[in-house]
């Protein structure tokens, strides 16, 4: 997911437990995390959970049991939604579009990530709208959960929280956070341990990173991160074909920035790097001045449990179930058990 730079920072990731994260606050990548929900929580015939009019309920599901895998770890999220897009994304959400529309696509790419059988590869989960918005908006609120909209890329908002203090680190499946430049990455935090890729079962542990050991091993600054990433490819920039991570990065450390590169346009493997020098200027700005709100006030909700439940009840939520999770709920929300381990990171 975003830029693929996975196997250059794969040495650094440190594996950690939930109960590193005891009392800490989390700026949640939400979008990315919705995406998840409506990919993966499905009806034995391969379909997304609906209510009785046909409107989607599995992000519904994700966030009631995601917000209860929180509490019940004492994990305090802050969920970061995303704002209109940077025009510059106008292409990549274009080519998300079509894709969706292409079925054949869109089986290949469910079956790479385990959300699909065979018998389903004719079924796309539906666009997110405005009403599933306002659902979830509504669901992680009486929750007690909290919720910021970005101006635009949420991951850029976390970032700045992260930035300010107000949360510990950026959970994200997205590695165009790092471009962003959180301070800590958090990836896979759910309680899920295992997921089903082509075909077998992959067992994923919770990853830590610290951008600060990231840079040292790479042995290059925030601002030439963002441009290796230019080159790769990014929601904003295509990449050059046939140059990956490992080329891209001997480029930035011999040309020193992505600038200099499109001045120079070197030659590799017989590839001419010409790249539009502009258009690299404007998405590098993307990601080292991005449009955030600055010393946001965030909202502490207080939870409604009664509203939670009539709310998903009139979702065909079944009671019983619910009845069940909304304890686990109110025995988390009425303990008073505090335990610090801010001491686990350095």
């Amino acid at each position: 997911m975003g830029v693929k730079i996975k196997d250059l920072i794969s040495e650094k990731k440190q594996t950690i437990t939930e109960k590193s994260l005891f009392g800490k606050t989390v700026a949640v990548d939400a979008y990315i995390t919705l995406f998840q929900f409506l990919n993966t929580i499905k009806s034995f015939d391969g379909k997304i959970f609906t209510d009785l009019n046909g409107n989607p309920t599995s992000h519904l599901v994700g966030f009631l049991y995601r917000m209860l895998y929180f509490k019940e770890n004492n994990i305090n999220p802050i969920f970061v939604f995303d704002g209109k897009p940077n025009p510059l994304k106008h292409e990549e959400l274009q080519r998300r579009f079509e894709r969706h529309r292409d079925k054949t696509y869109a089986y290949k790419e469910a079956q790479d990530i385990g959300t699909i059988e065979d018998k389903n590869k004719n079924y796309i989960n539906p666009r997110l709208n405005v009403k599933m918005l306002e659902d979830t908006f509504h669901l992680i609120k009486n929750l007690g959960g909290s919720i910021v909209m970005a101006p635009q890329d949420g991951e850029s908002q976390c970032t700045q929280l992260v930035k300010e203090g107000k949360a510990f680190a950026t959970v994200s499946q997205d590695y165009d956070t790092f471009l962003f430049g959180s301070k800590r990455i958090i990836r896979n935090l759910s309680k899920t341990k295992k997921r089903k890729i082509m075909g077998r079962v992959v067992n994923f542990d919770i990853e830590y990173y610290n951008i600060e050991k990231v840079l040292n091993h790479l042995k290059i600054n925030q601002e030439q991160l963002i441009d290796l990433g230019l080159l790769i490819g990014t929601d904003f920039t295509k990449g050059i074909k046939g140059i990956g991570a490992k080329t891209a990065l001997e480029l930035i450390r011999k040309y020193g920035s992505i600038s200099t590169i499109c001045d120079v346009k070197p030659t590799i493997r017989g590839i001419e790097i010409n790249l539009d020098k502009e258009l690299m200027r404007k998405a590098s700005w993307i990601f080292n001045k991005p449009n955030v709100i600055k010393d946001i006030k965030i909202e502490r909700n207080k939870p409604n449990f009664n509203e939670v439940k009539h709310f998903l009840m009139s979702k065909q939520f079944g009671v019983m179930r619910l009845d069940n999770t909304l304890k686990r709920f109110k025995d988390v929300y009425y303990s008073k058990k505090q335990i610090s381990l801010d001491g686990f990171f350095k």
